[in-house]
């Protein structure tokens, strides 16, 4: 399925096209955090390689558009589930940091909250996830932007081109 996909996708070379499967594969397979440094252990491609096909130019916010589509049935029945998520993080130069509810903890706790969008397939059971961004800023926003309610910076994703 990834093959099919990266071969719609334009612009893409042979070297680019092998290496976005390949890594594709390999962050599928794998638990835990991967990065460029440990990328060796897992698959083909070091730290370089994987470094020099990231430089090279990708549509990536059409990625997941052209998944959704190889993978869902034209006539699937489909529900968007926007969820807001927190992720700890420490120092004191984060942007966007602050106190929000982490549900594990139970609590708040200081970090940063973003917003993620799925779209589950009723009828098989699954969702694949379909955008990450942070919410608007809060309180640092200017008075001149009209006000709307905090729940309405989860669904973000949807409104943006």
């Amino acid at each position: 399925m990834i093959h099919d996909i990266l071969k719609q996708m334009p612009g893409l070379g042979q070297p680019q096209r092998q290496f976005l499967a390949t890594l594709c594969v390999t962050l599928l397979v794998l638990r835990g955090r991967v990065n460029f440094r440990n990328l060796r252990r897992y698959c083909a491609y070091s730290e370089r390689p994987s470094a020099r096909q990231f430089r090279e130019p990708l549509d990536w916010p059409d990625w997941p558009q052209r998944v959704l589509r190889t993978a869902l049935a034209p006539r699937a029945a489909l529900v968007s589930a926007p969820d807001a998520s927190f992720l700890p993080q420490s120092g004191k130069q984060t942007c966007g940091r602050g106190h929000f509810f982490n549900g594990w903890a139970s609590r708040a706790e200081r970090g940063l909250e973003i917003s993620r969008l799925a779209v589950g397939d009723v009828t098989r059971r699954c969702a694949f996830p379909l955008a990450v961004s942070p919410p608007p800023p809060g309180e640092e926003a200017t008075q001149a932007e009209p006000a709307e309610p905090r729940g309405a910076c989860y669904t973000q994703p949807l409104r943006t081109p």
